[in-house]
């Protein structure tokens, strides 16, 4: 599954993928973007990053319902949206032959 969102201050292409091959030798999983041109990993804090974010909310400073209702809202209207294609601007990785 991929997808692209126009944001106000971001344009995002994105890529779920099953296929071992799409996270390109890093293990079960890739989690990596690109801001200007430049590649931004973060595989390997990943799983730190979320036991951060979990720690600070059970410790109460962490973030609420409201700080996530925007994303969750996002979230609702990407799976309740209509299914367009459009070359222009899908994920490359969907360009590739398949194997």
């Amino acid at each position: 599954m991929a997808g692209f969102l126009e944001l106000e201050r971001a344009d995002v292409r994105w890529l779920l993928s099953i296929d071992p091959a799409d996270a390109a030798g890093s293990g079960p999983a890739r989690r990596a973007m690109t801001i200007d041109g430049e590649d931004v990993e973060f595989t390997d804090a990943f799983a730190d990053l979320h036991t951060a974010v979990y720690r600070s909310i059970l410790g109460g400073t962490g973030c609420g319902v409201d700080d996530a209702r925007p994303s969750i809202e996002m979230v609702h209207a990407i799976r309740t949206a209509p299914v367009k294609r459009n070359a222009e601007v899908e994920h490359p990785m969907l360009k590739r032959p398949s194997s």
